[in-house]
């Protein structure tokens, strides 16, 4: 039993008590009994019910902006109830708890002891309300009671409940003062863990497309969950990481003249010992949108700018299914007399078969076999509106630099773009996804069909394969003591705020010899809009100014560097992070 089912257990058990008392009050025969214990059992009934609604509010806190609003006064009238195991709301609640999540339920469980012991002390049962009583038998319990109210004896529970109710409503108020901090910690894990990965997943793509056709790889930026880095082992929080991509491909091998068709597919790591149904069965990958802000009758913004997916991966009992179990893959080591190379899909192939069958659960794996390690990754088809229009590209230089050709782009869409963008910079750095220098050429939408809107809630950077060599920035130089990532980041938070491109702001003095794109003139550019212009709420103008003049505490800025990371996504990120909640905010209270 959960502890907050005992929880339910102590608020069910106190009405009863009371409810008990307050029954035996009527009748001229226990009148005469409790004629000398009336101030006594007024009170104990009044301090119960304080502890009631005091043990209400501790849960009522605990919920508070892990559920629905709506959702509260359901799950305290209802301790048993299905929303209380959701592994969501556990997840959650445990973060919320952090490590005092143990002792929290310990101290239910000794609150649940108290309210038992006075309820064997008074001779209740926990049926013994609805029970019909004769007056012989409600006159014994009533000396019962009568003695134990004579003696004191129930005092003791009480002041054990009363302890109990203040141990948690302490250990949660100092849980929720220190929620931030400890989420901000986590995600320094959290971006190093999918640093790691997301270099491993374009590795594992590589060796799946690994055909002469031409693909293009569109992997969806997100800002990481700031409650998936509680888990104490790394494994398990990959697990739950997931990679969205958009890519590219023919219909067949002879491509020549044949139209590009596009799929959405997710990658998630694999864990020991998991087992994939390959046969054709329904879709088992359900996605469920959190919408905040309509951009249109399907799109939304999220306060962490993901959306959230749920794949079932079972192993159905059929003749005609074929089954991989996959062991210990996640985890295997490669030892000197070598291992026989795992040998995965060919995706390519695998998503042209599929497209003229019933959709499968999972494609099958890829795998990254780098180093030591071998990483298997189970590639899920997404849920997506077929389409045999063609889709369209369009980077975010394309919207600022074009206003009139695209949906105008609103505040919270440019706070999300912020937050997302920089975030994923620090995520996807010094990986193969992410060029040293970033511009908001990089950073695209997909337009889906020549009708079709851009959606600015969904977030992509390219890569080709076969690999293409990188187009060569001009010039990275910069003034000694910059970081070229960071500051190619402001210029584009700098775009952002001012809602056009960094060129269109350029004075004669300031263009480039020969018309190339050089990093260190569009630092002077900036630099000159920073100090005659205020970008945005004084968060967003902070931020900027530190990615561009380099206002941070260590001389050496290198993105490598754990503590770094974790110094730029507190000092950069997470006032982005904050702007765009508060721009959420202000809608939400507009409409």
């Amino acid at each position: 039993m959960s502890g907050f089912e005992v929880a339910g257990i102590v608020l069910g058990s106190i009405p009863l008590i009371t409810s008990v008392l307050e029954h035996y009050k009527q009748g001229e025969l226990i009148i005469r009994i409790w004629r000398n214990h009336d101030r006594e059992l007024k009170s104990l009934i009044r301090n119960l019910k304080i502890e009631q609604v005091r043990l209400q509010n501790v849960l009522e806190r605990l919920l508070i902006g892990l559920v629905p609003s709506n959702q509260i006064e359901r799950m305290i009238a209802e301790p048993f109830g299905p929303t209380w195991h959701h592994e969501d709301v556990q997840r959650k609640i445990k973060t919320r708890l952090w490590t005092s999540s143990g002792v929290f339920e310990e101290i239910l469980r000794d609150l649940d002891a108290a309210i038992q012991d006075m309820m064997r002390r008074f001779g209740l049962e926990p049926d013994e309300a609805a029970k019909e009583k004769d007056v012989s038998s409600m006159a014994r319990q009533l000396k019962r009671v009568g003695f134990a109210l004579k003696s004191s004896d129930h005092r003791s529970s009480l002041e054990t409940m009363k302890e109990c109710i203040t141990g948690l409503e302490s250990m949660l108020e100092q849980n929720i003062k220190m929620e931030p901090q400890r989420q901000q910690r986590s995600q320094g894990r959290l971006i190093g863990l999918i640093r790691d990965v997301s270099s491993s997943v374009y590795r594992a793509l590589r060796s799946g497309l690994s055909c002469t056709c031409n693909h293009d790889l569109h992997l969806g930026l997100s800002s990481p969950s700031p409650r998936a880095g509680r888990d104490s082992d790394d494994d398990m929080v990959l697990q739950k990481l997931k990679f969205e991509l958009a890519l590219t491909y023919k219909a067949d091998y002879d491509n020549h003249g044949k139209p590009v068709l596009w799929k959405e597919v997710c990658l998630r790591t694999l864990p020991p010992g998991a087992a994939f149904n390959l046969a054709p069965t329904p879709k088992q990958l359900e996605v469920v949108p959190q919408v905040t802000i309509s951009q249109q009758k399907n799109s939304g913004i999220t306060a962490t700018g993901s959306y959230t997916a749920t794949v079932t991966t079972t192993c159905v009992q059929q003749t005609t299914t074929a089954t991989a179990i996959l062991g210990t893959f996640s985890s295997l080591n490669v030892g000197p007399s070598g291992v026989k190379p795992i040998q995965g899909i060919d995706l390519c192939a695998e998503i042209r078969r599929n497209q003229k069958q019933v959709a499968v659960d999972c494609y099958g794996t890829v795998s990254d076999q780098t180093g030591n390690k071998v990483r298997m990754f189970g590639v899920y088809p997404q849920p997506s509106t077929e389409s045999p229009d063609p889709w369209s590209v369009v980077s975010l230089k394309d919207v600022l630099a074009n206003p009139s050709k695209f949906p105008p782009m609103s505040t919270p869409h440019r706070l999300h773009l912020a937050q997302v963008v920089s975030s994923s910079l620090l995520q996807l750095q010094q990986t193969p996804w992410v060029p040293d220098v970033l511009t908001s050429r990089d950073i695209v939408f997909l337009q889906k069909g020549p009708d079709a809107e851009v959606m600015y809630t969904d977030i992509f950077i390219a890569r080709s394969l076969p690999e293409r060599a990188p187009k060569a920035y001009a010039d990275k130089s910069v003034a000694r003591g910059r970081c070229p990532a960071l500051l190619s980041l402001g210029i584009v938070l700098l775009e952002l705020g001012l809602g056009g491109t960094i060129e269109s702001f350029r004075t004669q003095d300031e263009v480039p010899p020969g018309g190339s794109p050089l990093l260190l003139s569009e630092f002077r550019t900036a630099q000159r809009l920073l100090e005659r212009r205020q970008i945005g709420s004084q968060r967003y103008s902070s931020a900027v100014k530190r990615c561009l003049w380099g206002e941070f505490y260590r001389p050496i800025l290198d993105l490598s560097n754990d503590d770094f990371r974790q110094e730029v996504y507190e000092q950069v990120v997470v006032l982005l992070e904050d702007d765009f909640k508060n721009a959420i905010g202000s809608y939400s209270v507009a409409s």
